[in-house]
C-alpha cells in the first residue's frame, strides 16, 4: 500500500498556512523631521539607496539593506512636527516594503 493522499481541503489549509508564514508579522515605521536625519539613520542601519520617485508633492525613495533582501521606502508627507505642538511641516517616514 502506498501513502495516503491528503484531501483537497487539507491541501488548501496547508497552502494557506505556508503562505501566511511567508508574510511579515509586523511593519516598521519610523518618523523624522528632516531628510538628512532620515538618510543618516538609513546609512547607519546599512541600507543602500536604490531609486527615487517624485511627482509634485509626492516624494519617495527606495532603499535596500546591504546584506539581506529587506526593502524600505522613505516617504514625505505633511504632518505635525511634534506631538505637543500644532506646528505642521514635512515629515519623513520610513516604512518596510512587503
Amino acid at each position: 500500500m502506498g501513502k495516503k493522499r491528503l484531501s483537497k481541503v487539507q491541501r488548501n489549509l496547508n497552502r494557506k498556512t505556508y503562505t501566511d508564514s511567508l508574510e511579515k508579522k509586523y511593519n516598521i515605521e519610523v518618523k523624522f523631521i528632516s531628510f538628512d536625519q532620515a538618510k543618516l539613520h538609513l546609512r547607519q542601519e546599512n541600507f543602500i539607496y536604490k531609486d527615487s520617485y517624485n511627482f509634485k508633492e509626492d516624494r519617495y525613495s527606495l532603499w535596500k539593506h546591504k546584506y539581506s533582501n529587506l526593502w524600505v521606502k522613505l516617504t514625505s508627507s505633511l504632518g505635525y512636527l511634534s506631538d505637543t505642538t500644532m506646528d505642521m511641516g514635512t515629515v519623513w517616514t520610513i516604512k518596510t516594503v512587503k
